[in-house]
């Protein structure tokens, strides 16, 4: 997630500014360099998000022979322990969650009239509240124990 959100500052740091109205507008070449170097920043973070899911995959694979109490003494005690034929499957959840900010926004309008002596003022406030939102999800790292206590299968769902 990081490396995406890095990807969309660089997009509008190189982003060209806004033509004005007398402008006749960017040069093809300004098009193409512009095009390829947002090509680029992309591919970059597509890249990075991938190098980041192998790791994590590397780590889950490395543990492939190991013993369910060498897990146990490294990762701690698991989540859920579920029974699969004559071993178990050992699973660790992680929920991330996190909550963007509510805003408000307030549009005033008025009118003043005044004919003589007279002086008529009207105004109104409309204010629109966005509240708050909380996103979540779950992932889960799971080994497969064998009935010797060794670990044989993984799997991995979510982000961790």
């Amino acid at each position: 997630m990081r490396q995406l959100i890095s990807s969309v500052i660089v997009l509008s740091l190189i982003a060209p500014a806004p033509l004005k109205s007398d402008d006749e507008g960017p040069s093809p070449e300004t098009v193409i360099i512009g095009c390829g170097l947002i090509a680029i920043v992309l591919i970059g973070g597509i890249l990075l998000i991938k190098a980041d899911q192998n790791n994590k995959d590397k780590v889950m694979k490395s543990w492939m022979g190991h013993t369910y109490d060498e897990l146990l003494a490294s990762w701690g005690p698991p989540s859920e322990i579920y029974k699969s034929g004559s071993g178990y499957v050992i699973v660790y959840t992680t929920s991330v969650s996190w909550t963007t900010p509510g805003s408000s926004t307030t549009q005033m309008t008025g009118s003043a009239y005044s004919y003589g002596g007279w002086t008529s003022l009207s105004g109104q406030a409309t204010t629109t509240y966005t509240p708050a939102t909380t996103h979540q999800w779950t992932s889960y790292r799971m080994f497969w124990v064998n009935s010797k206590g060794k670990i044989w299968k993984w799997a991995r769902k979510g982000y961790w």
